[in-house]
């Protein structure tokens, strides 16, 4: 995994975790999420 994809999934899991209530946070929604930094990742890689 590239520094830029690291980057961006702990700001993801960050945001998550600042929102009304941290123990909201399922480890799930981190997961779906992941297959879409993938792809952003092959953009950049495009470019």
């Amino acid at each position: 995994m590239s520094p830029s994809m690291k980057r961006l999934l702990s700001a993801l899991c960050l945001n998550s975790l600042k929102e009304d209530d941290p123990l909201k946070f399922m480890p799930m929604e981190g997961l779906e999420l992941i297959p879409d930094v993938e792809t952003f990742g092959e953009q950049e890689n495009q470019k």
